[in-house]
């Protein structure tokens, strides 16, 4: 630590009461006071805050091309129920990423969400929220939706990509890819010496002999007696 702008022994006590596996008095005090907040107002607080964000849901899917993601994620892989303060947003359908819209969000509108993909930005509300920050989410979203007609169109779907590779014909067979001439490439005898290596391997870790094994596949290996 370098000059007087921090007080040393004040810094120390702080470090102190917090580097310790004890139970943090701090921590339960905190809890304590959260769990009496929501006994004396949590049904008013989470209410206001429920309403807020059916408003905002129903405001983000004005955008062009944004969906919200409700209903019909509903008995998809077990899930039972939403939490509605968590706004899923599909952004496909304006040809750029959910990556290149955080990116543009945190950048012009110092605004952080709470996840972002290929395809989708969650907005993460909570009874700390307001009207006021709820307006500043929908103009930020607003803002990126017409700024984003000058972006580098997305890349394609991961998914999709995956499987049209994993079902495109092939123009060379993967094993003649490594049959080529010339530096790297591997010889005739170097290729034989690696199968052989490579079946003893397989023979040591099936349970069985490598000379059983080299039987069965009609191999001729070096004899192992002396």
């Amino acid at each position: 630590m370098q000059g007087d702008l921090i007080d040393r022994d004040r810094l120390s006590a702080c470090a102190d009461l917090l580097m310790t596996t004890s139970p943090n008095v701090m921590v339960y005090a905190a809890l304590d006071g959260w769990r009496r907040q929501m006994v004396q107002h949590g049904r008013e607080l989470l209410g206001d805050t429920l309403e807020l964000v059916r408003g905002l849901r129903n405001d983000i899917e004005l955008i062009p091309d944004v969906e919200v993601l409700d209903d019909e994620l509903l008995g998809k892989e077990a899930s039972h129920d939403l939490d509605r303060l968590q706004i899923l947003m599909d952004v496909s359908g304006t040809g750029t990423s959910g990556y290149q819209a955080a990116d543009w969000l945190r950048e012009h509108k110092q605004t952080d969400l709470g996840m972002s993909d290929h395809r989708r930005l969650l907005a993460t509300m909570s009874f700390a929220d307001d009207k006021a920050s709820g307006e500043r989410l929908l103009d930020a979203l607003w803002a990126w939706r017409k700024a984003a007609n000058d972006f580098r169109p997305a890349c394609a779907d991961p998914a999709a990509v995956a499987e049209r590779d994993r079902t495109r014909e092939h123009s060379t067979a993967p094993r003649r890819v490594l049959r080529t001439s010339g530096g790297g490439a591997c010889r005739k005898g170097q290729r034989q010496n690696l199968r052989r290596a490579d079946h003893a391997v397989s023979a040591r870790h099936s349970g069985r002999g490598p000379r059983r094994a080299a039987q069965r596949r009609g191999d001729r290996l070096p004899s192992l007696r002396t």
